[in-house]
């Protein structure tokens, strides 16, 4: 059961959320540590002083999050379902995406990363999220299993990543896919 009181549920009857990762097929482009980071293009060792962080204030669904300055961040690389589904089933599992990305940054500072676009079709920041302590909320959320790998060409620096986390949920059976 998840802190919203929705009971958790297998997803294996929606090929559409577990075939997701076929459509796309595979990235060849390797992760770039901090390519595109935002005021910040010194090595890894220097990012504790050198972070531009800032706080979440509101998580809008599973993979889109705002800021406190009142930008909406769209997680780039990753999936969830809509809460608006008309199908209660997925719209369950879009609530416990939810619940996991509240869990995880409501009211935490971040550092975005920028990979090719700027920008979504929508307006929203198109950003790789961490954590103060490095935790990599994109790829976090597809190892618990509460979002799947989703490519969005250009930006898929670490889409590797995100498709080898999804198929070790997959197969440990976590998250969306129980």
């Amino acid at each position: 059961m998840s802190p919203t009181g929705i009971p958790q549920i297998k997803p294996s009857s929606y090929p559409w959320l577990i075939n997701q990762n076929e459509s796309h097929g595979s990235s060849s482009r390797s992760a770039q540590g901090n390519a595109g980071t935002e005021g910040n293009q010194e090595n890894n060792s220097n990012q504790t002083e050198n972070k531009n962080l800032i706080l979440v204030n509101r998580i809008i669904d599973g993979d889109t999050i705002e800021l406190a300055n009142g930008e909406k961040v769209r997680y780039i690389g990753i999936n969830t379902p809509e809460l608006d589904s008309h199908n209660s089933k997925i719209r369950q599992i879009a609530y416990q995406a939810k619940d996991k990305n509240t869990e995880l940054v409501l009211g935490k500072m971040v550092e975005l990363q920028k990979d090719i676009s700027e920008r979504d079709k929508y307006g929203r920041l198109l950003r790789y999220v961490y954590l103060e302590d490095g935790t990599f909320i994109n790829l976090e959320l597809v190892q618990q299993g509460f979002a799947y790998a989703s490519a969005y060409p250009p930006d898929i620096a670490h889409q590797a990543e995100f498709e080898a986390a999804q198929q070790q949920a997959r197969e440990q059976k976590i998250g969306l896919w129980q």
